[in-house]
């Protein structure tokens, strides 16, 4: 450990899975490691995959539990738990608070814009937030049980918002007290499309004999697949060795239809494949 070194927590909302917003944070863990700079710390809501995962690299595991679930609701009945649940919630909270107490960390990173009860407890004990949107607040499925001017009031605790597109970006920055927000794209992992990183079994969807553009993510208006399919079009257009692929779990059905009778009206039956849900990322960009 450096002196004066500095002290980064990082709060993830999951502990099961590497999902996407996992990938983007245990890839900054892994950059910041060789950066040498900082003294790295993570807290996660239970034991999982991840945990080991992060605890092999060397880098200290807490285990606290998060409720920030609560705030969030589909149904009416989820609100009446939400109320039910106000004791365990200002538990949790005081729970946070001590331990953010104890640990005095610089800087408190907030993986996801749905956690809510960390972001309170920095702000309680003045330790600076960071919030990554990997949502577009606007469209997402769930709401905040306390109305969405209270929830950016929340999320204007903490001192830097980063959004994971300009597309997030758009949706809050009118929101944020300074109007700024960094974008921090998604990655690509290079090393993944490098043919000695090929595995010994390919994709079974994907047709060797052609060029692949392939689209991975949830199918609903968020992700943006008819624009997709509208530039496949295009270029399918101008040459014909080329095919697209969609991979993603069916979010929204409606969405999903109006994809398919896109691709319909285009007469795309083999260019344009929608593959499903797939889990194996690696195993499919070496295909």
């Amino acid at each position: 450990m450096q002196v004066n070194q500095k002290t980064i927590l990082f709060v993830n909302h999951v502990s099961s899975h590497r999902g996407g917003s996992e990938f983007s944070l245990t890839s900054t863990l892994d950059a910041l490691q060789k950066e040498n700079k900082y003294l790295i710390k993570v807290v996660l809501p239970s034991s999982g995959l991840l945990v080991k995962y992060i605890e092999d690299k060397n880098i200290d595991v807490k285990i606290i539990k998060d409720e920030s679930w609560r705030f969030w609701y589909r149904k009416k009945s989820q609100l009446i738990i939400f109320f039910l649940s106000i004791f365990k919630i200002l538990t949790n909270l005081y729970t946070w608070v001590i331990y953010l107490k104890t640990e005095q960390p610089d800087i408190i990173h907030v993986n996801i814009n749905r956690t809510i009860i960390p972001i309170i407890a920095a702000k309680i004990v003045r330790i600076k937030a960071i919030v990554h949107f990997r949502d577009i607040v606007s469209l997402m499925r769930y709401k905040f049980v306390l109305g969405e001017k209270n929830y950016f009031k929340i999320m204007n605790f903490s001192k830097i918002w980063v959004a994971n597109s300009f597309a997030s970006k758009k949706d809050i920055i009118e929101m944020k007290k300074d109007k700024k927000v960094h974008v921090l794209n998604n990655f690509l992992d290079i090393e993944k499309f490098h043919k000695k990183s090929q595995l010994e079994k390919k994709h079974e969807i994907i047709n060797s004999k052609k060029f692949a553009v392939a689209m991975v993510g949830g199918i609903s208006p968020w992700k943006n697949q008819l624009d997709f399919i509208k530039v496949a079009k295009k270029v399918l257009d101008k040459r014909g060795d080329v095919c697209f692929y969609i991979f993603g779990n069916i979010i929204s059905r409606n969405y999903y239809e109006l994809l398919k009778n896109e691709k319909k009206k285009h007469i795309l039956k083999n260019q344009i494949i929608f593959g499903g849900f797939i889990n194996d990322i690696p195993k499919l960009l070496s295909s």
